[in-house]
């Protein structure tokens, strides 16, 4: 009987097709943008945590001023469509019927302010 000297792992690497150089090329472009992709996960995360954290803290008068301007446009730009729309001038679609919906919670922030 003739015994083989190879190793198992020289067989299973012979049955393994070459990849090319530009097979390769993605393999390692790929592998990159997923260590990316989990990066920029952990950066937005510290990000939202800060957002979090700077609500607590007080406004300054100026700041108030601009949320409040903010929030008056968003209440404008709502009545002039429940205008139209009451008017029949349009029928709303969902994201026009969203927007319809928001406006008692912008107005509890604008009371809040």
């Amino acid at each position: 009987a003739v015994v083989s000297t190879q190793s198992t792992g020289d067989v299973a690497a012979s049955n393994k097709p070459k990849l090319s150089k530009n097979q390769k090329k993605r393999a390692k472009k790929k592998e990159a943008k997923k260590e990316d992709e989990f990066v920029i996960e952990e950066i937005t995360t510290g990000i939202t945590e800060q957002v979090n954290i700077s609500k607590d803290d007080k406004l300054t008068p100026a700041e108030v001023e601009k949320k409040k301007k903010g929030i008056l446009k968003k209440l404008r730009a709502i009545e002039e469509l429940q205008a139209k729309v009451d008017a029949g001038e349009i029928l709303p679609d969902k994201d026009q019927i969203a927007k319809l919906g928001k406006k008692g919670e912008l107005e509890k922030q604008l009371n809040e302010l």
